[in-house]
């Protein structure tokens, strides 16, 4: 086996991407104690986040098809739904499948 000289990033590379990474916001997930509006919104999202990846668009190029700017698609995408109404995310819904049916038992 060859020796290997291994060039690990240097501290201030590091701190560097550090900062970047605190500054990432994830997907939020539904807690336990979600209400039934919050359950809406996020199995509403959950549609967006399947369209977008199987049709495999882009964020900007999504956002233009709802006619949302790219903040506001991201907040979706990523499950941050707390700033939109059942009626804005169906709404924006039925542009993307216009057929779809939403049953509230």
């Amino acid at each position: 086996m060859a020796n290997r000289k291994f060039d690990y990033p240097k501290q201030e590379h590091l701190k560097k991407i550090d900062r970047k990474l605190t500054r990432v916001r994830g997907s939020l997930v539904l807690p336990k104690d979600a209400s039934p509006v919050e359950a809406l919104k996020h199995q509403l999202c959950s549609y967006f986040v399947r369209y977008f990846i199987e049709h495999g668009l882009t964020q900007r190029d999504f956002a233009k098809m709802i006619d949302l700017s790219e903040a506001r698609m991201s907040e979706i995408l990523h499950y941050r739904h707390s700033r939109f109404t059942i009626d804005h995310l169906i709404k924006y819904l039925a542009k993307i499948k216009p057929d779809i049916k939403i049953k509230v038992a």
